[in-house]
């Protein structure tokens, strides 16, 4: 380029002192003709070199200012591909060096941000960072659903609009205002909330934020509840048996073992309350069993009027001394299920016999099954008194009885457990005076690979 600029330096200085010659007219007439052909070639040369000028240093820099403007436009692939090894060439070189090194950080700080953006949407826990104002900078799915958001709209809302709980609200301005962690638990009761809050400050570059932790303990909340009325239905069911084989005990030794005839009777009262006792023990240690996976299952595949007309045969006795029909009603060509049938007539014989303690003397109960998909669903329907719809969704649980019933509360829970095991669903339909239909699903044997034949597990 320094070259170009001397040349045209030169040529400058001979096209200039031409035109002063003739314009003074010290050139003679006969040689005039020569000095304007030397300042045309000069003029040409002119051009040439601004040409050359233009492509050598004028478009590279026009070219190299485009590329800065895409960079700083945020067009981290924008490049100069530059040839030699001028001033202009080396410039660019180092250009696209830096254009690499900041895009790299770029994709760094994507992949950093989708990672952070995953875990965020992955936790169970609540997150939430306020800034100084008191706006919501930030919040994870998890935070959205505790406080029953839409995690779009709270972004950027002051922290009360979004939480309404004046709980929370006290924790974060506590937290901004001391600039120290903050934790309490807070249980909200209107939403079922039960959480343990955690409100730590820090600074970003010199701004002030807070971030609030929520650890949902709701879950915790519930099981600790159902643990203590476990221990009191236990503890309820246990004492009545217990209370009345210490009052024979007693009567016996206060002088009723002297007349043969009334010791018999207490006897026999205390035989019936261990039978209790000792059928209790037994349900909770099988429900304990089904509860950790731990129930031996033989499977194989049988067909549903066997285990049918096997439950209606061992119910059948109670069902006639209650005055009660009871029936079977099958489709033709119903397909075989995969079970242990041992399990499923116990859940049969749960279900019919708790249609017949709910069912008055003339009523009627049936059993019946038909095919669904892959599964079979059977049905034991009766037209007993039926269930409170308030009742209906608490059937299932471990010792709930309706106002009605009598025994352990444990069959409906065993059976629940026993068709679970079996990858099958049980529920319940009624109508209060009406009557009650019990469902439930088992698995086709028809639908099942050669692998899954009849073992234990």
């Amino acid at each position: 380029m320094s070259r170009l600029l001397g040349w045209g330096a030169v040529l400058s200085a001979l096209l200039t002192l031409a035109v002063t010659l003739v314009a003074a007219q010290r050139v003679p007439a006969s040689s005039r003709g020569a000095v304007w052909v030397v300042g045309g070639v000069a003029v040409v040369l002119l051009l040439l070199l601004a040409y050359g000028l233009y492509a050598r240093v004028i478009r590279p820099l026009q070219e190299l200012t485009d590329v800065t403007r895409r960079l700083a436009a945020g067009d981290s692939r924008a490049r100069y591909l530059a040839s030699g090894d001028d001033a202009i060439a080396r410039l660019a070189r180092r250009l696209n060096a830096m254009a690499q090194q900041s895009q790299a950080m770029v994709a760094n700080l994507r992949r950093e941000r989708a990672r952070l953006a995953s875990v965020l949407a992955r936790m169970s826990d609540g997150v939430l960072i306020t800034n100084a104002r008191g706006q919501v900078d930030l919040l994870n799915p998890a935070a959205a659903r505790l406080l029953q958001t839409d995690l779009r709209s709270a972004t950027g809302q002051p922290f009360p609009q979004v939480v309404q709980a004046h709980q929370l609200i006290t924790l974060e301005e506590a937290c901004r205002a001391s600039g120290h962690e903050q934790n309490e638990i807070i249980e909200i009761p209107s939403w079922g909330l039960f959480v343990h809050a955690t409100a730590l400050p820090f600074t970003d570059e010199g701004a002030a934020y807070c971030l609030i932790l929520l650890q949902d303990l709701s879950r915790i909340r519930r099981l600790e509840a159902v643990r203590r009325d476990f221990v009191s239905n236990v503890s309820h069911e246990l004492r009545t048996p217990l209370a009345g084989l210490k009052a024979l005990v007693d009567t016996l030794q206060t002088g009723a073992w002297d007349d043969s005839e009334a010791a018999q009777h207490f006897l026999q009262r205390m035989e019936e309350e261990l039978d209790d006792l000792i059928a209790l023990v037994e349900s909770l240690l099988e429900l304990s069993r089904l509860e950790a996976g731990k129930a031996a299952m033989r499977l194989e595949r049988v067909l549903p009027e066997a285990l049918l007309r096997a439950s209606v045969a061992r119910s059948q006795p109670q069902a006639q001394q209650a005055g009660l029909q009871l029936e079977v009603r099958l489709p033709e060509d119903l397909p075989p299920v995969l079970a242990d049938p041992q399990h499923i007539r116990r859940v049969l014989f749960n279900l019919v016999h708790n249609a017949i303690k709910f069912t008055p003397r003339g009523g009627k109960i049936t059993l019946t099954a038909f095919p669904q998909g892959e599964e079979v669903v059977f049905v034991v329907r009766d037209t007993g008194v039926g269930i409170a719809p308030e009742e209906l969704p608490r059937i299932f649980e471990r010792f709930y009885k309706s106002r009605r019933s009598q025994g352990s509360g444990l069959g409906l829970a065993i059976a629940k457990h026993l068709v679970q095991a079996h990858g099958g669903r049980l529920w319940a339909e009624s109508v209060e005076g009406q009557g009650s239909a019990f469902y439930f699903t088992l698995p086709q044997g028809e639908t099942v690979a050669a692998s899954a034949a009849p073992t234990d597990r």
